[in-house]
């Protein structure tokens, strides 16, 4: 199944969540692709085929992007949309993960990282935004 990636939407903290991952094989660590302002799962396209090989690979759009939801009930915030990863990793039964992040998606894993130090087992910002605290 080298090469499967399945594509859904979760409900999550008052957003539909749109992500593809490809949960093969239990034993191989968890990578979560957060893309970069005004951009989607869409940007790591050419990099999971890659990573897939060694890794459970999630990539995520962020609301309002991609494929995810756009609505005014959700709070867009740096801290909302890293709790709510939470929630949607949770949901999906992983409890440690590392992190591929670029642009607006380096700001939204160091909220991440700093809320929730103990899930996460590193990460890799490619041009990421500065930490706001």
């Amino acid at each position: 199944m080298q090469g499967y990636v399945k594509k859904e939407i979760e409900h999550v903290g008052n957003m539909d969540w749109y992500y593809e991952h490809n949960f093969i094989d239990d034993s191989l660590p968890t990578l979560l692709l957060v893309h970069g302002f005004l951009s989607s799962s869409f940007s790591f396209r050419k990099l999971v085929p890659h990573l897939i090989k060694e890794f459970n690979v999630i990539s995520v759009d962020l609301p309002p992007f991609g494929q995810s939801g756009k609505t005014n009930r959700y709070i867009y915030s740096f801290r909302n949309f890293a709790n709510s990863l939470v929630q949607l990793l949770e949901g999906k039964g992983i409890k440690k993960f590392s992190i591929i992040a670029h642009s607006m998606g380096g700001q939204v894993s160091l909220q991440l990282m700093n809320a929730y130090p103990e899930l996460v087992d590193r990460a890799v910002l490619l041009a990421g935004s500065g930490y706001e605290y």
